[in-house]
């Protein structure tokens, strides 16, 4: 067993290395989450213009009856003052003042654009 003093003298010369110690840890799929997400985070959006409540009423009418696909940018923004990514896909519904873009439920309030896109079949 050491004593007190070897103790001391031991930790006074110590130095944690961190998290680096860590950093081997990480499975695959964590770390490929990381990179993911840090794609996200660091894309940015080139902003649209902000258009009238009546112009996006009007467009995302139209996607829902003619099951268009749309392009939504909001005013969603993240921790660096980005715009976040911009959505794609079908109006499925309205709710009170939300709309309902596949999985998403967006407040209309918060959409910046929005536009059809063409998709091309030929795959």
């Amino acid at each position: 067993m050491l004593s007190d003093e070897e103790l001391n003298k031991f930790f006074s010369q110590y130095q944690d290395r961190g998290m680096k110690k860590w950093q081997g840890y990480h499975l695959s799929d964590h770390t490929a989450s990381l990179k993911k997400e840090s794609k996200v985070r660091n894309k940015s959006v080139i902003e649209l213009e902000q258009m009238s409540l009546e112009d996006i009423t009007q467009i995302l009418s139209e996607s829902y009856v003619n099951n268009k696909i749309v392009l939504l940018q909001t005013n969603f923004i993240n921790n660096d003052l980005h715009l976040v990514e911009e959505f794609q896909g079908k109006i499925k519904g309205y709710f009170e003042n939300s709309v309902f873009l596949d999985s998403n439920e967006i407040q209309i309030s918060m959409i910046r654009n929005v536009r059809f896109i063409e998709v091309d079949n030929h795959v």
